[in-house]
């Protein structure tokens, strides 16, 4: 991934982007970032819109929604929602696929369908993926099959990698 274009936030730009964060998040839309961080808007050449900080990929645009990256959940330990995978579905979920009920061994209570979640790991419990609920968590156990989770990114892909030398 390139990047076309990229620019600084002004102070006005970030309490945009925490606003923009606050809808999803809440309150723990603070813990995301802190107002002395150096941020970058950025466009692919792709056209993606995204955030940077410190040449890494820190948020993220889809369906003109703005979301955290792994990094950014990893480096600030805020708690979202989420879903436990087996082992065998891991490779799957790494090289981009959606999340299948069948791989999937807990899902957090409280989830609603289309609301951003984290998907872990079984043993670690650490963050390989992050997608969009495609159901509420009332419905997990009704039917075992078929897609439950949209993955936006993942470890391995190129937001994880991406890094401005």
């Amino acid at each position: 991934m390139k990047l076309k274009k990229r620019n600084f936030l002004s102070n006005k730009e970030k309490k945009k982007l925490y606003d923009e964060l606050s809808s999803t998040f809440g309150d723990k839309a603070l813990q995301l970032f802190n107002k002395n961080d150096k941020l970058e808007s950025a466009v692919s050449d792709k056209g993606e819109k995204l955030i940077l900080k410190e040449g890494r990929i820190w948020f993220f645009y889809y369906n003109n929604n703005l979301y955290p990256t792994i990094r950014c959940l990893r480096g600030t330990k805020i708690d979202i929602s989420s879903a436990v995978v087996d082992i065998g579905a891991i490779k799957f979920i790494l090289n981009g696929a959606d999340v299948m009920a069948p791989g999937v061994v807990s899902f957090g209570s409280g989830i609603k369908e289309g609301d951003f979640i984290t998907i872990k790991e079984e043993k670690a419990k650490s963050i390989i993926a992050v997608g969009l609920s495609l159901i509420n968590s009332e419905d997990f156990d009704k039917g075992k099959k078929g897609k439950i989770i949209k993955n936006l990114h993942s470890l391995k892909d190129e937001y994880w990698n991406f890094q401005i030398k």
